[in-house]
């Protein structure tokens, strides 16, 4: 590795959109290792990187402003995940005229924080408001948003109490959102054994994508891979998930890109939670797709790619398909993902 953290965090200022984009010292080579350094592959780019307070925490942000920039999508990472990882993602956004802001969330990447541990959902919604606060005048809208994993799971949360934050996105894409992780039961009945003797117990880097090279370098040459998974954080989730299971119906649209075997999230009972909870959810189901679509093979990376781009390009005239379920007249919109040439089901 030819960076350091916290010789990083020592360089790194508050962020500011005022001051000139100038990418220097640590963070440089931070972008280097990260495959990140698109102020060099995209004329004119403003690129930002710099930490906010968000109550108890300090979160490290970046944004990447290209010329004539025709909105903003907000990414929002996955559990144990951070900004650097979302190269991909990020490229893609910026060669598709969009501005892009990304932060580590507490306990994550270059944020503070216990490693991958909150004591409360709420926490993750207090990061928001600081980004918000930071970007809502310097950045051009609409603003979209798209998030992986938890990170829909924090959409979810902040989309379900909209009267207390307000409304801040215009698109919403959740990618293999969390409600329920898969095997929820055990995970359950196992954090209740642990809880009493234990903090943190050993992470099980897990097989959630097909691309092998991501993989390896999760688990051997990244140093931001927390390698303990920390028992309040299911603690934190415990309290959640029986709090957005419960939620009442809102009038919201959100886009749904889900794998068909990902075997990180209970997703059959988490799409059927989530389309109780929104009026009207648009499906795409990705053949063959793992958990962490955002790293996916590159074939299937970039069909959730072009679909969440479709729905930020997208105009709101997708046609509705009716269907009766358990007696009732339930609302679905349904798309196709293409992969390899074959549609996938939806």
């Amino acid at each position: 590795m030819n960076w350091d953290r916290d010789r990083l965090l020592m360089e790194l200022g508050k962020f500011s959109f005022k001051s000139k984009a100038a990418v220097k010292g640590e963070i440089a080579h931070y972008y280097d290792f990260y495959d990140m350094a698109f102020y060099r592959e995209f004329d004119g780019l403003e690129q930002r990187a710099g930490w906010l307070d968000a109550s108890d925490f300090r979160i490290v942000m970046q944004s990447f402003k290209p010329l004539d920039a025709k909105g903003t999508v907000f990414v929002f990472h996955g559990y144990f995940d951070h900004a650097g990882i979302y190269h991909h993602l990020i490229r893609f956004l910026i060669k598709s005229g969009y501005a892009v802001v990304i932060y580590d969330m507490p306990g994550h990447g270059l944020s503070s924080g216990k490693p991958a541990s909150i004591q409360c959902f709420q926490q993750y919604q207090e990061a928001i408001d600081a980004c918000l606060a930071s970007c809502r005048a310097n950045l051009p809208q609409p603003f979209h948003c798209v998030g992986q994993s938890t990170g829909g799971a924090v959409l979810i949360d902040r989309l379900m109490h909209t009267e207390t934050h307000g409304e801040a996105f215009d698109k919403v894409v959740l990618l293999a959102p969390l409600v329920r992780p898969k095997g929820w039961s055990f995970v359950k009945k196992a954090h209740s054994l642990v809880k009493p003797f234990f903090k943190v117990w050993h992470r099980s880097f897990s097989q959630n994508s097909a691309d092998v090279k991501f993989l390896k370098f999760l688990k051997e040459h990244d140093p931001l891979q927390s390698k303990w998974l920390a028992v309040d954080w299911i603690s934190a989730l415990r309290d959640w998930v029986p709090r957005i299971e419960s939620g009442k119906k809102l009038k919201r649209k959100v886009l749904i890109i889900q794998g068909t075997d990902d075997m990180t999230v209970d997703w059959e009972h988490n799409i059927t939670v989530l389309k109780r909870v929104f009026s009207e959810v648009k499906i795409a189901y990705l053949e063959g797709a793992q958990h962490h679509l955002v790293n996916e093979s590159l074939l299937k990376r970039q069909s959730v790619f072009d679909a969440l781009l479709s729905e930020f390009n997208a105009n709101s005239t997708t046609s509705i398909v009716e269907e009766k379920k358990a007696g009732k007249k339930v609302t679905k919109k349904v798309t196709k993902v293409r992969n390899k040439g074959s549609a996938s089901k939806a």
